[in-house]
């Protein structure tokens, strides 16, 4: 009994020493909490406003901190806006503004701030925060809404009248504008009068190929395909201008007939077609002439286009008063009109 008094006596004072120890321990994490929260509002209706304020009083040991931002919060509280300044006592803090959106109690909680010193980051969580459901109905709960109606900061309705009542009117001009002021209608417009082209005689065109060709000869050397193609067409040309018939596009051969069945002088033909049975012999057979011979069979050509107005007077002078029938109503239309002929 002795014994078991002294180890008692012995081991007591031990303890009381280690409850002691323990009891200041477990106090100082709570002493040294240096991040409290609060609410402006612990009870709230339905669609309320209200602001958390969050004060790190030992911010001035860290080198930055953190605080909760937008996706801290979720349903039924609604973040707006927060900001960030210093309170009464110069302490960092942060104003958060949120929308309850619950119909009943429900608590604020998983929020954390973060302070960073050096290479560390400190977390201290933030005790929750209860919000009391405030409504007329609170202790009916048989009344209570299921899908609770709330009041938002800025309403669309006017807006939406608005739009409609614009668009109404604008509908109602254009009904009353197309049907009370229809467009007038628009005249055709008068053609501009345009002066009729020259008559360009077959002889005269006959006359200024030679030309050209007789250039060629004098300034250079052509070749002799492209002297008698070029000499060819231009005899074509003049039957297919005079007798209407496409010679441009016809062999030797139905040039001649057509020539023939429009009872040419039969000298006449048989030098027309003479010389362009020459021309296909270099154009096709690819014999070779020198300028001596092109010059010479130019200077057929030149005698030929003489013979062509004598025989084809009446047909040129025809076709010239053709011509100027055709454009002559023209000018009698826009003359009436108040055109101005030439």
């Amino acid at each position: 009994m002795n014994i078991l008094r002294l180890t008692y006596n012995r081991l007591l004072p031990g303890i009381a020493v280690l409850l002691i120890a323990g009891f200041f321990l477990s106090a100082v994490p709570a002493e040294a909490q240096p991040v409290r929260i609060s609410v402006s509002n612990d009870s709230l209706r339905a669609g309320q406003l209200f602001d958390v304020f969050i004060v790190f009083e030992g911010s001035r040991d860290f080198d930055s901190i953190i605080f909760p931002d937008s996706s801290a919060y979720s349903d039924p509280f609604e973040y707006i806006g927060s900001s960030i300044g210093l309170n009464a006592q110069q302490h960092d803090s942060l104003r958060t503004r949120l929308q309850f959106f619950g119909s009943e109690n429900d608590t604020l909680s998983g929020l954390f701030a973060l302070g960073i010193r050096d290479a560390d980051t400190l977390l201290f969580e933030l005790p929750d925060v209860a919000i009391h459901f405030r409504s007329s109905l609170a202790e009916q709960e048989e009344l209570r809404p299921l899908k609770p109606i709330f009041s938002f900061g800025m309403s669309l309705l006017p807006w939406i009248i608005g739009f409609l009542l614009v668009t109404a009117l604008l509908v109602a001009g254009y009904y009353i504008k197309k049907r009370y002021f229809p467009p007038k209608p628009e005249g055709e417009p008068e053609a501009a009068f345009e002066p009729p082209p020259p008559f360009i005689n077959p002889a005269d065109y006959l006359s200024d190929e030679i030309a050209a060709l007789r250039g060629m000869l004098r300034n250079s050397e052509p070749d002799d395909d492209t002297f008698y193609v070029r000499l060819g067409d231009a005899i074509r040309a003049y039957f297919e201008r005079v007798y209407g018939f496409p010679a441009l596009e016809q062999t030797t051969r139905e040039v001649s007939r057509d020539l023939k069945s429009r009872r040419i002088d039969t000298e006449l033909l048989n030098e027309t077609s003479a010389l362009l049975q020459e021309c296909d012999m270099v154009k096709f057979a690819k014999t070779e002439r020198d300028n001596a011979a092109m010059l010479a069979d130019l200077n057929r050509l030149e005698q030929l286009a003489r013979k062509y107005s004598m025989h084809d007077s009446r047909l040129l002078m025809q076709l010239r008063l053709e011509h100027e029938r055709k454009y002559k109503t023209a000018e009698d239309a826009a003359a009436k009109k108040g055109g101005k002929a030439p």
